[in-house]
């Protein structure tokens, strides 16, 4: 209980009625505040993922029949769906900076001592499926409905989930909401940082980005990038934390968009396994910021 208690606490400064307004007022877009408030919205999905197993549903119902809110349950979803896709990404991220003010000095997941200088980002896309189909003429036919597409970024070291990028096209790639994401999170402050992201990000737009404002970048390397090792410094090798062997030779990537190619020292990493599975970097790994 108090453990259940402190987090509610927590939840009711980091989601402050007067911060909700503020927030609104500044990312709302065409939106309008009549009977229904932001705060009062945002408190309610609140109340549906807590108590009513996600249903948004039981959660305005009940509010209605206590009393607490005067709109009716079509126009809390009415408001819910005319919310801004800005209004929701800067929700996401304000928050998490909130709630970092309050993470004790020395409270973050242990990472190696190679990486003590850097805040560790991690990149990943995500459609979301499994809707439900609303629409009268939508329930029979078979096949599932997809929502948006979307770009998280999580940071390594709080564990929290510290930006939020969206499409309301589900099939659209998440690669292109990386321009929007990365001067967001480099706003915020801090650095140097590492991004950390699967092969889908190994263009060279992508990785240059990734580079800007001395940032490094680990990457998974895309099959048809080519690697040169370098034969001037010979390759090292071991075993890591869970007894697995691994080789990283040095050498150049070769990347190609169009007439424009990019030549990078990396370090590649192959784990040994039948699948071969490589990583490569840059400016971390040549620096000297980073030691093997």
């Amino acid at each position: 209980m108090p453990l259940a208690e402190a987090t509610l606490w927590v939840w009711r400064w980091v989601a402050d009625e007067q911060f909700l307004n503020d927030l609104f007022e500044r990312y709302r877009g065409r939106g309008y505040t009549r009977v229904l408030t932001f705060p009062i919205l945002v408190h309610l999905i609140a109340d549906a993922l807590l108590q009513h197993e996600g249903s948004g549903r039981q959660s305005f119902e009940q509010a209605r029949d206590a009393g607490d809110v005067a709109a009716s349950v079509p126009a809390a979803y009415g408001k819910l769906r005319r919310l801004s896709l800005p209004l929701s990404q800067a929700l996401l991220a304000e928050c998490s900076e909130r709630l970092r003010e309050l993470f004790p000095a020395g409270v973050a997941h242990p990472l190696p001592s190679c990486l003590a200088d850097f805040e560790v980002l991690v990149l990943d896309g995500k459609t979301i499926k499994g809707l439900h189909k609303r629409l009268k003429p939508l329930r029979g036919v078979a096949g599932g409905a997809l929502g948006g597409k979307t770009l998280v970024a999580f940071a390594l070291r709080s564990g929290l989930v510290v930006g939020l990028q969206a499409d309301l096209d589900g099939n659209a790639n998440e690669v292109r909401l990386v321009p929007d994401l990365l001067p967001a999170l480099r706003a915020v402050g801090g650095g140097p940082r590492l991004w950390l992201a699967d092969r889908a990000f190994s263009y060279v737009e992508q990785l240059e980005r990734f580079a800007a404002q001395a940032d490094a970048f680990l990457v998974r390397r895309r099959a048809d990038i080519s690697f040169e090792p370098d034969r001037r410094r010979p390759a090292c090798g071991g075993r890591g934390a869970a007894g697995r062997r691994y080789t990283q030779p040095w050498g150049a990537g070769w990347a190609a968009a169009g007439l424009r190619a990019a030549c990078m020292c990396v370090r590649s990493r192959w784990n040994g396994r039948e699948n071969k599975t490589w990583y490569w970097s840059v400016v971390c790994w040549t620096s000297g910021a980073i030691r093997p």
